[in-house]
């Protein structure tokens, strides 16, 4: 797929002699071809918010802009519902309308897909509404394409738009991806926003350390989740299984990483690559575009950090380079004064800690809550941690003013150990 597989499509193998190849298209090419795709599918891409919610009534109904508002509230805190999928593919009209905002990775997913070339048969886990698995049989009439969705009434509207562009290699299944078994093997499996979707835990979760947390992420038998399996089970020996997921973290892209290589799926930061998402309503986010396949061995800690640094965007990265931070140098830290507050904020939980440490003459202030911020506030190599007690006051007394802040009390070196981050020592997962 490339070096950059998100960057140009450029040329690289997948798999081997039944693998499926991505072609030496390049971004313009694989660009049209989408846009050629959505006018002839009638997808609808909006300039700005504005646009689409005043686009929006008219077309669906007054009812869908608050489904698809509400549905859009859930996935801001992590959650989501069985029946959302269905909020922006219940027909096709409301599919057409709305799969800019409600599944604002689309246009890149396709971007990727348009760049695959030799294919036999495809599997698209957790297809939606089809789109994707209609773009790959347009893209490739030679090849036999089937689309799987645990929602009837998802797979009602992907039938509908097969039919509306006459595709006839194409054909989908209403099925839970849990246990599911098409009786028959892929070169290529794929599947987007399926499983942060379906977990809300991937989420959920409350990590106050992302590097901390990888070791136990990444070891043998650890994660475990129906789709991957799934996507094992159906790929042939020399396949590759491409994923899209909303990853909000390094914790998180670990512990889908964990889940793929525990059923013999490995991680190949050769080709898998950060795709930047631009949605029309919620803004820029950042997505781990992951091929695994069985042809390399099993990513570590170092490795995956190592990957997941390369790829970085300066943007996004902020907790990620805050957590570096502390956890370079020798020694470790020593707690000097700290408060962990109890907050509640949109019917959300979570905790957060303002810690003044010293490490010899080297000192920082750290910030972190276990909804996924961290940041070093002030640091000093030499000068002390004396230095930073007024700003620390300050921001304490700040943080416990706030009207979301529920309790707080004094930091301990037991929760030092936990909050702040450690160097991974050692490659492999353990």
């Amino acid at each position: 797929m490339g070096e950059r597989l998100g960057a140009a499509g450029e040329a690289c193998g997948l798999g081997g002699r039944r693998g499926a190849k991505m072609s030496h298209r390049m971004l313009g090419a694989v660009n049209t071809a989408v846009d050629e795709f959505y006018a002839r599918a009638g997808l609808v891409r909006h300039a700005g918010a504005m646009e689409f919610w005043e686009e929006l009534a008219p077309r669906c109904g007054d009812s869908v802009a608050s489904e698809v508002g509400e549905m859009l509230k859930r996935r801001a805190r992590g959650r989501s519902a069985p029946g959302d999928v269905e909020v922006f593919c219940r027909d096709a009209e409301r599919q057409r309308a709305t799969i800019d905002a409600a599944a604002p990775h689309t246009h890149a997913w396709l971007g990727i897909l348009a760049g695959i070339d030799d294919l036999h048969a495809a599997i698209d886990l957790g297809c939606g509404g089809g789109v994707a698995s209609c773009f790959l049989a347009a893209m490739n009439p030679q090849a036999r394409i089937i689309g799987v969705d645990v929602s009837p009434v998802a797979i009602a509207t992907a039938r509908d738009m097969a039919a509306d562009l006459g595709l006839r290699n194409v054909e989908f299944v209403a099925a839970d991806v849990d246990g599911f078994d098409a009786g028959r093997e892929f070169d290529l499996v794929i599947s987007s926003a399926v499983w942060a979707e379906t977990l809300d835990w991937v989420h959920a979760e409350r990590r106050w350390s992302a590097l901390n947390e990888l070791p136990h992420l990444l070891a043998p038998g650890a994660m475990h989740t129906p789709l991957a399996a799934t996507a094992s089970r159906h790929l042939v020996d020399d396949g590759v299984y491409l994923s899209l997921e909303r990853c909000r973290d390094l914790a998180g892209l670990a512990a889908w990483v964990g889940a793929q290589q525990n059923v013999g799926l490995n991680f190949d930061t050769t080709i898998s690559d950060m795709l930047t998402i631009d949605g029309v309503l919620t803004g820029p986010e950042r997505l781990p575009l992951v091929a695994a396949h069985r042809n390399t061995l099993p990513t570590g800690a170092q490795d995956l950090v190592q990957w997941r640094l390369r790829v970085g965007d300066e943007r996004f990265d902020q907790a990620l380079m805050a957590e570096m931070v502390m956890a370079s140098g020798s020694g470790t830290w020593e707690l000097l004064t700290g408060t962990l507050f109890e907050a509640s904020e949109d019917d959300d939980d979570f905790s957060a800690a303002l810690l003044l440490l010293r490490r010899g003459d080297a000192a920082k202030l750290y910030f972190a809550t276990t909804r996924g911020v961290r940041e070093v506030l002030a640091s000093s190599p030499d000068g002390g941690a004396e230095q930073f007690r007024p700003l620390y006051r300050r921001m304490r007394d700040h943080l416990g003013r706030r009207q979301s802040v529920v309790s707080h009390r004094a930091a301990t070196n037991d929760d030092v150990q936990v909050v702040v981050p450690r160097a991974i020592v050692g490659r492999g997962a353990g």
